[in-house]
C-alpha cells in the first residue's frame, strides 16, 4: 500500500471543508426562507384585522383609536417588507429566483413605487420629486423586480432622511442604458461604511442607523437584482449632507 501524498491529503481536507461550508450555507438559507414563509401568514392576518378595525367593521372607532391603528398598520408595513426582503435574499443566494424580462416604461414603475410608499413620505414630512420623463426609452427588465429595486432604495432614503428632507428620483438616457439615481438629504455615509454597504446583514455602527429597524439585506438585494439585469450600481455620499444611489438598466432593443 502506497502512502498518500501530502498534496492529496490537503486536497481532500479542502474538499471536505468546502462541502461542509456549502452544507451549512444551504441550511442557513433554508432556515431564512422557512422563517420568512412562516411569518408571512400571521403578519397578513394581523394586518387584515387591523384594517377591519380601522374601517369600523367591529364597531365605531374614535379618532384616538384610528391614530393608533394607523401606527399599527405602518408597523405592519415595515414588518412585511422585512419578511419579503428575507425571502427574496434567500432565493437570490440559493439561485432560485429568475427574471421575467420585458419592455418596461420606467416612469410607470417609479410612479407605482412612490404611490405604495406615499403614506411613509407624508408621515415623515419629506418632499419627493420624480424627474423621470415619459419620453425616456423603455428598458428591458422584470417589472416586479425593478419595482422592488425602487421600493428598497426609496424606502432607505425615507428611513434615513430627517423631517423636512428631500428625495429626488431622476433618470436619464445614457446611451445603451438608462441611468437612475435616488438622492436624499439624509444622514449620509462615510467612506468606510460605503465599502461595506452591499455586505449581507451589515448595518453601520451609527446610532442613527441602529435606531431604525432593518434586516441588513435591502441594499444587497438591490445590487443582486440590478446585476441580474445586466446593470451596475454605485453610491456617492457625504456624512451630514446626503446620499445618492445610482444604477443602470439596459435600454430595450
Amino acid at each position: 500500500m502506497t502512502a498518500q501524498s501530502p498534496a492529496t491529503a490537503e486536497e481532500k481536507l479542502f474538499k471536505h471543508l468546502q462541502d461542509e461550508f456549502e452544507r451549512r450555507d444551504n441550511a442557513r438559507l433554508q432556515l431564512l426562507s422557512l422563517i420568512a414563509h412562516d411569518l408571512s401568514t400571521p403578519a397578513s392576518t394581523v394586518r387584515g384585522y387591523l384594517e377591519m378595525l380601522e374601517h369600523g367593521l367591529a364597531g365605531d372607532v374614535t379618532p384616538k383609536q384610528k391614530k393608533l391603528l394607523k401606527a399599527g398598520l405602518r408597523g405592519m408595513d415595515r414588518l412585511q417588507r422585512m419578511i419579503l426582503d428575507m425571502d427574496i435574499f434567500a432565493k437570490l443566494e440559493a439561485r432560485r429566483l429568475s427574471l421575467q424580462p420585458e419592455s418596461v416604461r420606467l416612469h410607470e414603475v417609479v410612479y407605482d413605487s412612490v404611490t405604495m410608499l406615499y403614506e411613509n413620505i407624508q408621515n415623515g414630512q419629506i418632499g419627493l420629486q420624480m424627474r423621470v420623463s415619459e419620453e425616456l426609452p423603455a428598458v428591458t427588465a422584470d417589472p416586479l423586480r425593478l419595482g422592488q429595486i425602487f421600493t428598497n432604495l426609496i424606502s432607505n432614503a425615507i428611513k434615513y432622511s430627517p423631517e423636512g428632507g428631500q428625495i429626488v428620483v431622476h433618470a436619464q438616457d445614457a446611451g445603451k442604458v438608462v441611468q437612475v439615481s435616488v438622492a436624499d438629504t439624509g444622514i449620509g455615509i462615510d467612506l468606510d461604511t460605503q465599502r461595506q454597504l452591499f455586505t449581507p446583514f451589515f448595518r453601520a455602527d451609527n446610532s442613527a442607523v441602529q435606531s431604525k429597524a432593518g434586516t441588513g439585506v435591502g441594499l444587497v438585494i438591490v445590487k443582486m437584482l440590478v446585476e441580474m439585469h445586466g446593470g451596475e450600481i454605485w453610491v456617492e455620499s457625504e456624512p451630514g449632507v446626503g446620499t445618492t444611489m445610482f444604477f443602470t438598466m439596459p435600454i430595450a432593443e
